[in-house]
């Protein structure tokens, strides 16, 4: 059996060597795999709120702010205000639509690349695991996102 720190520290491993890979992937577009995360939340979920994209995302405020930021000088996203004056709802430009399907063919094949040879079953079991770990991580914490629902 897998002791707990082997686990763990595994886990941080694997999700930085995804990210890293990504990033490599993403450096033609001329973005990071955490703007990515917030393009695609945005086109598949429409404008969102600044506090409901961080809530979604799992994302503290000042570091959905810095990264909203950089995604409106790339012309990717625009930032309007919301139904009150202090609300801001964030969208995807029209470039950012434009773009959309070449980020995404490289989605695609990053996923292919790192989920090859790993049965469906496996693939079930893993993702089943990932959310109990993240509900007992955000009961600890207490920051379980109220509408959070399972990203698939």
């Amino acid at each position: 059996m897998v002791d707990a720190d082997g686990l763990i520290h595994q886990l941080y491993q694997t999700i930085r060597a995804i990210s890293k890979d990504l990033n490599q992937r993403f450096e033609s577009q001329g973005i990071y795999s955490s703007e990515w995360s917030i393009i695609s939340i945005l086109k598949k979920r429409g404008p969102m709120s600044q506090a409901s994209l961080a809530g979604y995302l799992n994302i503290e405020p000042p570091a959905i702010s810095k990264t909203l930021l950089r995604l409106e000088e790339k012309n990717l996203i625009k930032r309007e205000i919301g139904s009150s004056r202090r609300e801001k709802l964030v969208s995807l430009t029209e470039y950012a639509k434009d773009k959309y399907r070449e980020m995404e063919k490289i989605i695609e094949s990053h996923h292919h690349e790192i989920l090859n040879g790993i049965s469906a079953d496996s693939l079930d079991n893993m993702y089943s695991t990932l959310i109990a770990l993240f509900k007992n991580a955000c009961h600890s914490t207490e920051d379980m996102p109220e509408d959070r629902e399972p990203y698939r």
